[in-house]
This record gives structure tokens, C-alpha cells and sequence, in this order.
């Protein structure tokens, strides 16, 4: 089972599958384009994606 993702694991998801790019996260969370990155490596181990289109979808059916 996937692990638990944390409230700004959640948020950066959720911005990813709004089809925001790294830089756009970066700047309406007000953190760096790095901690982005190593953020969604995370949430990909987490939720066992490869890329941010899968994250995008699973992202969509967990909020169905």
C-alpha cells in the first residue's frame, strides 16, 4: 500500500494534476523549484507513479 503523503506532498500533487508546471508550484506554495522536485520524487515512491501524468490521475481518483 502506498504510503501516507503529508499535507504539502498533498499540495503539490494537487497543483500537478491542475497541470501546473515546477516553477508554478514552486511560486503559489512560496518554496524553491528544488524542494518541488524532491518533493514529487517522494509522492512518486509514495504512491508508486513514474510521472506526473500518473500522479495526476491517481491524484483525480482519489478525490472522486
Amino acid at each position: 500500500m502506498a504510503g501516507r503523503l503529508t499535507k504539502r506532498e498533498l499540495q503539490v500533487a494537487a497543483l500537478v494534476a491542475e497541470g501546473c508546471d515546477n516553477q508554478t508550484v514552486a511560486d503559489r506554495l512560496g518554496i524553491a523549484v528544488g524542494t518541488v522536485k524532491n518533493r514529487l520524487t517522494m509522492i512518486f515512491l509514495k504512491v508508486s507513479v513514474w510521472n506526473r501524468t500518473q500522479l495526476a490521475n491517481w491524484y483525480r481518483e482519489r478525490k472522486k
